[in-house]
């Protein structure tokens, strides 16, 4: 490849070393609510392993980026990590789920989507190796988020519906608004 590619993907392998890393620490947050929760134990159990996962996605990145770069690059950037509020939820409970519904079910299922397309663009038998192994961890994180979903009580579950309706409404509705 081309030096200036290999710079290039070099530094979106890093950014994403970064990213996968402030994911790892989600997951953490996850796991410890999940455990408060008394969510079912084998919930738990992979929120814990999606911690050890995530950090072993971030030296998976971390080691392509050296690879493109033909040296060892690194540590990757710390990226600041902040927990939504969701200051309006009634209750903890109900922010809890938020977070594990917003982070498992909401974004490692869109996660899992773009790693898809990614591996199916990639040109490099090296490059879709990786994004394989990052999918197939990604897509299990994303059944966390949908299981503990369906062991919610109906009302916490309720509540969880018409949060997200309201937030889809509102995105759906700005996004609506800025693109005419």
């Amino acid at each position: 490849l081309p030096r200036q590619l290999r710079a290039t993907l070099a530094s979106i392998w890093l950014s994403q070393a970064a990213t996968e890393a402030r994911v790892a620490r989600s997951f953490g947050v996850i796991h410890r609510s999940l455990s408060r929760l008394d969510a079912d134990p084998g919930l738990v159990a992979l929120a814990a392993r999606a911690v050890d996962d995530e950090h072993r996605h971030a030296a998976l990145c971390e080691e392509l980026a050296g690879r493109y770069a033909g040296r060892v690059v690194g540590p990757h950037a710390s990226l600041s990590h902040q927990r939504p509020a969701h200051a309006e939820a009634s209750s903890p409970a109900l922010r809890a789920a938020l977070f594990v519904v917003g982070q498992c079910a909401l974004n490692e299922t869109f996660a899992s989507a773009y790693l898809d397309a990614a591996r199916r663009e990639a040109e490099t038998p090296l490059a879709r190796a990786a994004l394989r192994a990052l999918l197939e961890d990604e897509v299990d994180h994303a059944r966390i988020g949908w299981a503990y979903l369906s062991t919610l009580s109906p009302a916490l579950r309720a509540a969880v519906s018409d949060w997200l309706t309201r937030s889809w409404s509102a995105t759906s509705a700005s996004g609506a608004a800025s693109s005419c």
